[in-house]
């Protein structure tokens, strides 16, 4: 199936049932099996952001909701992993294709062309669409909180969810990337998969 036969399958079925964020889902890890304590910091480019506080409080939640016990965030923290996590935005893609239409300026019976031998062809000419494509992403990273403390990076868990909307807005999209990284986590490492998820009211 073509990507732009897709497009339209999903515009025809879009009326049939609940919308859904498709997001994919890489993750590679090395986590022990036992609930960890937790703190969680945003990426170096997002520190002080209001925005990584309200995602933030979406990653303890998930990590809570798996016996993990969070942390204050503060110098010093004996945390047993410091979780960062980190979103933002791709440059858009323009999908552009054909598909079969029914208009018709010239000549024939009843302004209607038709194929040699008399069959009257209802859809003989071609129409062009196209639509942009916005890409979203958020990872997430696990690390040792005792090799953080002294200054060093050891990753337990590192995990990105990438997802594409017509809308360009990215802040609607990271509480779906944030669930996605979490279906079914840690999940196999070094697989990817495809989680759809919801759109809610």
């Amino acid at each position: 199936m073509t990507r732009a036969v897709a497009i339209l399958l999903a515009l025809a079925l879009a009326g049939c049932g609940p919308q859904l964020v498709q997001a994919d889902v890489t993750r590679f890890h090395d986590l022990p099996s036992a609930a960890r304590s937790f703190t969680i910091m945003p990426a170096a480019a997002q520190k002080g952001s209001l925005e990584f506080e309200s995602y933030a409080q979406l990653v303890a939640a998930q990590l809570q909701a798996r016996g993990w016990r969070p942390v204050a965030a503060k110098a010093g923290a004996e945390a047993d992993t410091v979780v960062v996590l980190h979103w933002g935005a791709g440059p858009p893609h323009t999908e552009v294709w054909s598909s079969p239409s029914s208009v018709y300026g010239g000549a024939g019976w009843g302004g209607r062309p038709w194929y040699g031998g008399g069959v009257w062809d209802p859809f003989p000419y071609t129409e062009t669409r196209s639509m942009t494509y916005y890409v979203k992403w958020a990872t997430l990273d696990v690390l040792d909180g005792a090799a953080w403390r002294n200054g060093s990076t050891l990753k337990l868990f590192e995990g990105r969810a990438v997802a594409e909307s017509t809308s360009p807005a990215v802040a609607p999209a990271v509480p779906y990337l944030i669930k996605a990284l979490f279906t079914n986590f840690p999940g196999v490492s070094g697989s990817t998969v495809r989680v759809q998820l919801p759109v809610g009211p």
